[in-house]
């Protein structure tokens, strides 16, 4: 009984330790478990953001981002996730070589919320 408990604990362990090898492999954990949440998406989108080695993981990363902005819309009370995910959008963009498409992204956080430090900054850099 107890070699048996002993082993079936390693195997749960074993299969945590695999979900929190990195970022991007637990929150795709977490976007399997609660598919319809935004925030394990816009996580996801910005761990694979930053783990980006080519355009195709850039172009993912965009495509993680635009779903969660799809998710964010409809909750009133995220306001502040819409603003990061408005600005992460915008810094994909621009990673993809689509200033035009970045400044828009940019000036949408703004029309939000003016005062939105990040959102200002990209701005003054791209104007």
């Amino acid at each position: 009984m107890g070699v048996g408990v002993l082993l079936t604990l390693a195997v749960l362990t074993s299969h945590a330790a695999a979900v929190w090898q990195s970022d991007q492999t637990l929150w795709k954990q977490a976007v399997s478990v609660t598919p319809d949440r935004p925030r394990p998406l816009v996580n996801l989108a910005r761990a694979t953001f930053v783990a980006a080695t080519s355009t195709e993981d850039y172009e993912t990363a965009l495509r993680l981002t635009e779903t969660a902005q799809a998710r964010l819309a409809i909750r009133p009370r995220a306001r502040e996730w819409q603003l990061i995910t408005a600005v992460n959008r915008a810094l994909l963009l621009l990673a993809l070589h689509r200033p035009d498409d970045a400044r828009i992204a940019v000036h949408d956080a703004l029309a939000h919320d003016p005062n939105f430090f990040p959102a200002r900054r990209i701005a003054a850099w791209l104007d």
